[in-house]
């Protein structure tokens, strides 16, 4: 059920959403239930098969399901059994993944009813990837405009040469990663994890609806300086050679950095100067666009 970011890797891209809406590629549910020992028809089983072992895992449980959704074709694993160490752990965790049609709110309720039946107490959403494909974009392009709150940066390279870009770590309550999906998308997800969905107060998969409504900038925005207004900002500068290695600098500096180095060298705010970017205007829409 891994990813796979070569750019030959077509599955989970869908063209009708490209540059229009965000979608859900992956979501992760913890469930407290009991597990139904035979899955309704409309949810294809694999042969119940162990998933920890080693001092390398990092599973929390013993034994998984490989799914497949009959109707969608999207495919997804239930994980039970959980070790008898985490004792905190819920009795089920559901991975599903918009592997053929993006996820909707309806088909996550038939995978939680199909898999868990009456027997379902509680259940809250643990993270999601919240999903925007890009066409005529590039991830240099990106990387050069993007703001976000963590300076921690982390780059992945596969053996194809792809490149994978991390901004955060794993234990971030969000976390932006970007790679090119197919050889002309870009795909730039935002991975939201419990302490964020839980402090903007969404817990259960019908709530995701209100991620339209979230403004994310203040955790990661793509802007461009108004080059007017910068200008105007170099030339009051009356120091030449300052002027000069600021023009120097504009070259090579990601947007952020330079309005860093704005702050503190020349103590001019930056704020002013800047504007969305192009593709920070059209992942904003699609954000208000998502489908779910």
């Amino acid at each position: 059920m891994a990813s796979n970011n070569s750019t030959r890797d077509r599955s989970g891209v869908f063209a009708n959403l490209h540059n229009r809406a965000a979608f859900i590629d992956t979501l992760i549910l913890s469930i407290w239930s009991d597990r139904r020992p035979d899955p309704v028809p409309a949810i294809i089983t694999g042969p119940s098969r162990p998933i920890a072992g080693g001092p390398r895992s990092h599973s929390l449980y013993g034994r998984c399901l490989d799914l497949c959704m009959k109707y969608t074709g999207n495919l997804g694993q239930l994980q039970y059994a959980p070790l008898s160490q985490f004792t905190r752990v819920p009795p089920l965790r559901l991975l599903l993944r918009s592997e053929s049609l993006p996820l909707t709110c309806v088909e996550t309720s038939q995978a939680v009813d199909g898999l868990c039946g009456l027997s379902l107490k509680h259940l809250h959403v643990s993270s999601l990837e919240l999903t925007c494909d890009l066409r005529g974009f590039s991830i240099s392009s990106l990387e050069r405009e993007i703001f976000t709150r963590t300076r921690r940066r982390h780059e992945i390279k596969d053996a194809e040469g792809c490149t994978t870009l991390y901004f955060g770590s794993r234990r971030s309550a969000c976390q932006i990663r970007m790679y090119d999906k197919a050889a002309d998308i870009l795909r730039v997800e935002l991975i939201l994890r419990r302490p964020w969905l839980k402090a903007n107060q969404i817990t259960c998969p019908g709530d995701l609806i209100l991620l339209r409504a979230v403004d994310f900038t203040p955790l990661v925005d793509f802007r461009e300086f108004r080059r007017n207004r910068l200008d105007s900002v170099l030339k009051r500068n009356r120091s030449d050679w300052r002027r000069q290695d600021l023009k120097h600098q504009m070259n090579r500096l990601s947007h952020a950095e330079l309005a860093r180095l704005l702050r503190t060298t020349c103590r001019v705010d930056p704020i002013p100067l800047l504007q969305p970017s192009k593709a920070g205007r059209l992942i904003r829409r699609m954000h208000s666009n998502l489908v779910f």
